[in-house]
């Protein structure tokens, strides 16, 4: 769904991906909160970016590589039962 913010109020503009590309509108990837897990993506200068991922990811493996959407791909690096680990690879 595409909304538009305008000084705190948010409003209806569309249903449609292809509208909000024409807006030129940030676009942001929903995860379901229940059994998502959280993801840190070391970055080449060091830096660590967070999120989460969908559920399906807890059948990945160390040395598989993941494409994220709008970000790019990154390579697991440690899983654990509630985390995983990558390092970015590339866009």
């Amino acid at each position: 769904m595409n909304v538009i913010l305008n000084k705190g109020k948010i409003s209806y503009h569309s249903t449609d991906l292809e509208e909000a590309r024409k807006s030129k509108a940030m676009i942001i990837q929903w995860v379901p909160v229940q059994k998502s897990l959280k993801t840190e993506v070391t970055m080449p200068d060091a830096t660590v970016i967070t999120g989460f991922v969908e559920p399906s990811a807890v059948n990945v493996k160390v040395d598989d590589i993941l494409q994220f959407e709008r970000f790019g791909f990154a390579r697991v690096d440690n899983i654990t039962d509630t985390q995983l680990q990558l390092y970015f690879a590339h866009k």
